[in-house]
């Protein structure tokens, strides 16, 4: 039932192209019958595509209540495990031909679909049966303080970030700083039972990253680790960041500016005659992405490690000058904290449904670390 539907699916949306297209037959016969097709025929198509695939999870969904009857504790773990309360209405109304909730249109996939995509059975395979984290700690001011990665202590706020200066041109770089995630996100991973409308999500989500990876390559990565259910540090492409975000690659540019005049005045003010090189770690600081990276990451936190030169006047530069040489460093947690939704193809995928994924432990909130390429940056202070 599973791939009859998604090879109804399939047709559906190779005829939508063709008879929809209006430069192949134009008139009123032409309108009339694009109207029928719209307002009749495909409705009626994605109706039973949909009834499919929610008889497909209702079978896969009493496979699971019998394997779980079956089990060698046959333990109840109460409440509503199989999701029954939102399945049953979906159901109902695809099978009654109305207006289906948004995850009943779509197909109540359950997580064997995985198979269909390049991450084949990940998210099932680290799906671990447990009675939630026992690490996580909702009462704490932040829950997620037990991700930070490791480092030196970060630059406060407001200030330069220049270490002591070392005579000429070379200075040891320091490491990028420790980070700490922010306390929001999805709540204590695996503290629900996943049911199968928690299973159709996370395929339904595989689905939708797929059928992104040509537009939003990143944005389907992140979302593919994500639903892979493992946790792990994930490397974020900080290069292809700045050069897919001009804004970004500005404000990082300008940072490296400030470092630099502020390396002058400090060697100003110190009197140099030669020289300086200054150890660079700049504060963190936020930055909202847009199109790819903002559904990669949204807003995310970084700051700067390097090297900062300062050159006083001499027979061929009457001005003091600097060169900056440093790494981008990107931190992020990926989470999701409810309240929004966006687009991705025909799918609309809600915050809170992903956030219920990681809470019922078939998929999993990560950080994304990254650094860049060395960046270079030289300029003149008058």
């Amino acid at each position: 039932m599973t791939s009859d539907a998604s090879r109804i699916g399939d047709l559906l949306s190779t005829l939508d192209p063709l008879v929809l297209q209006e430069g192949s037959w134009t008139g009123p016969d032409a309108d009339a019958f694009r109207d029928t097709y719209t307002n009749s025929v495909s409705p009626r198509i994605r109706s039973a595509a949909s009834a499919l695939s929610a008889l497909a999870a209702t079978l896969a969904a009493e496979a699971d209540q019998q394997d779980t009857a079956s089990s060698a504790d046959g333990a109840d773990h109460g409440g509503d495990p199989l999701g029954t309360s939102d399945f049953l209405p979906g159901l109902q109304a695809v099978l009654a031909g109305g207006a289906p909730s948004a995850s009943a249109s779509l197909g109540f996939w359950d997580n064997r679909g995985d198979e269909r995509s390049a991450r084949r059975g990940q998210g099932r395979e680290n799906t671990p049966r447990t009675d939630g984290d026992d690490s996580y700690d909702p009462d704490a001011e932040n829950p997620n303080a037990q991700y930070s990665t490791p480092g030196p202590e970060a630059t406060p706020p407001g200030e330069s970030g220049l270490g002591t200066g070392v005579p000429g041109t070379d200075a040891d770089s320091p490491a990028p700083p420790g980070w700490t995630p922010p306390p929001d996100g999805a709540g204590e991973y695996d503290s629900e039972i996943a049911g199968p409308i928690d299973h159709s999500a996370h395929s339904l989500a595989r689905e939708a990253a797929d059928i992104k990876r040509g537009d939003w390559p990143n944005a389907s990565e992140h979302l593919d680790h994500f639903l892979d259910n493992t946790g792990e540090d994930y490397p974020a492409d900080v290069d292809s960041l700045i050069q897919d975000q001009p804004g970004f690659a500005t404000q990082a540019e300008d940072r490296r500016h400030q470092a630099g005049a502020d390396a002058v005045a400090r060697a100003q003010g110190d009197g140099a005659t030669g020289p300086v090189t200054y150890p660079l770690s700049t504060p963190w600081s936020d930055y909202t992405a847009d199109g790819d990276w903002f559904y990669a990451s949204g807003s995310f936190n970084h700051n700067q490690t390097g090297t900062v030169t300062a050159y006083p006047p001499d027979a061929d530069h009457p001005d003091w000058r600097y060169e900056v040489d440093s790494q981008v460093n990107f931190r992020d947690r990926y989470n999701w904290d409810g309240g929004k939704q966006t687009q991705i193809g025909p799918f609309t995928v809600s915050d809170e449904t992903l956030a219920a994924l990681h809470r019922g432990g078939i998929a999993r909130e990560y950080n994304l670390v990254g650094e860049s390429s060395s960046q270079h940056t030289e300029g003149t202070v008058p």
